[in-house]
């Protein structure tokens, strides 16, 4: 099919699993309004349901039988695909004439999909085979919270909206990172851009790169988009990676202490086990940035930007067991010195990113994320560093067995080697021994 434009070429793909037990009818209602909006303006939009067992599949069914007029594509898994199957699914299933897919989860809102034109123009002229978008915590509202009726509903709503700061502050630290991995401004060759996570919420793939990455994918969830972003670096020698400010994405986040801490635990979880599985390619990574701080070839130094990212992270998680040292000093020992100045030093970390943030307006309002900066490092402490040491205890607990298995596997593989090495030697030593002896008597005559 001849002169489609971007727009035809495109499909928005959304995963949907329990919607009904997450946030109601009313929260599966207004998903399918969203996207069925969008598919009336003439986007292709297909929405999965990945075998919920809540009700969803019965109430899109039931939608789908009661709504000729709907042009959205309603697909269902015949059993749960972890995400990552459900949105192999629909690739596979696409249009030969739909080259790229608009990735984005079910509780988050496109807010200028007129812009995909412009994106795809620049994947195409740049030679990328993705790009992030620009994802935003959604707003708190008031009616989230029984309209704030009782003193209850008005603590629980200033709580929210504090949760709601916090999480914009650290998606815009992300974007500043995904800035610093794949600007041209700031010296990325495009063939050496490349970024840490193409988030659920909002990326853009190649569709046919996209379905060779999840073909390969292990279809583990905690880190199934950090996984999909790997993959496809790692493809074939390696795709580039950007990110766009282009398109925006307003995304529904915890709300409570309780939500945040499960979502960021699977997050920290799913980034251990995709440097676990893709350990090649960050490896050599490392590898690159490191011949060129010994070569002191400074090209070679800049290329390797997401090794700066990598190691930045290692770096945190190092400040975890610190943190909880000091911790433990300050409340038994009483000595605070220590870790007063590693809350001042993270208090300059977070001005310094909220400022670049807000040059570059990530952020939805620069006057609640200077008010709540003095909070970002409690918000390290009690969300940044937990999560990390509660995915660490479940990494090692599924891991460790797994990594002593392999171990003990090419232990045993290296020893039979030795020894079918040591009987082949032994055996030739035996045959050189026995010619020589042979011939020993013809020579002495």
């Amino acid at each position: 099919m001849a002169n489609l434009s971007n727009i035809e070429r495109t499909a928005i793909v959304t995963p949907m699993y329990q919607r009904i037990a997450q946030n109601g009818v009313q929260g599966i209602s207004k998903t399918v309004k969203r996207l069925e909006k969008l598919a009336q303006e003439g986007y292709n939009v297909y929405l999965i349901d990945d075998f919920s067992t809540d009700g969803s599949q019965e109430w899109l069914k039931y939608y789908q039988e009661n709504n000729a007029q709907s042009k959205l594509n309603i697909m269902f898994m015949t059993e749960n695909g972890k995400k990552v199957k459900a949105i192999e699914k629909v690739v596979k299933n696409l249009p030969n004439y739909i080259d790229y897919v608009l990735s984005t989860d079910d509780d988050t809102a496109l807010k200028n999909p007129e812009n995909i034109t412009s994106v795809i123009d620049m994947l195409e002229e740049n030679g990328h085979a993705g790009t992030a978008l620009k994802v935003i915590p959604s707003e708190i509202k008031r009616a989230d919270f029984n309209n704030t009726v009782t003193l209850r509903d008005k603590i629980k709503y200033r709580i929210a909206q504090v949760y709601q700061v916090l999480q914009d502050v650290d998606y815009a630290h992300s974007r500043v990172w995904a800035g610093y991995t794949t600007s041209e401004k700031l010296g990325v060759e495009k063939q050496d851009s490349k970024i840490r996570c193409v988030a659920g919420a909002g990326g853009i793939f190649n569709r046919w790169v996209l379905q060779e990455a999840l073909s390969l994918h292990t279809g583990k969830h905690n880190g199934d988009d950090f996984e999909t972003t790997a993959k496809i670096m790692h493809l074939d020698g390696g795709y580039s990676v950007t990110y766009s400010d282009k398109i925006t994405f307003e995304t529904e986040v915890p709300t409570s202490y309780k939500l945040l801490f499960k979502q960021r635990t699977r997050w920290e979880l799913g980034a251990l086990e995709t440097y676990l599985e893709e350990r090649k390619f960050y490896g050599n990574q490392f590898l690159g940035l490191l011949d060129g701080v010994f070569r002191d070839h400074p090209n070679e130094v800049g290329k390797h930007r997401l090794a700066h990212t990598t190691a930045y992270e290692a770096y945190v998680w190092g400040l975890t067991p610190a943190f909880v040292y000091l911790t433990y000093d300050a409340l038994v020992n009483n000595n605070t010195e220590s870790l007063e100045q590693l809350a001042v030093f993270d208090t300059v970390y977070n001005f310094v990113m909220l400022g670049l943030a807000a040059k570059k307006k990530e952020l939805r309002s620069v006057k609640k994320s200077l008010a709540l900066l003095p909070a970002m490092f409690a918000y390290r402490a009690l969300v940044t560093f937990p999560t990390k040491i509660n995915a660490f205890q479940k990494f090692s607990r599924n891991e460790t067995p797994k990594l002593a298995k392999t171990l003990v596997d090419k232990v045993t593989e290296a020893t039979d080697k030795l020894l079918e090495l040591e009987h082949n030697s032994n055996k030739y030593l035996n045959d050189l021994i026995f010619t020589v002896s042979s011939v020993t008597p013809f020579l002495t005559i």
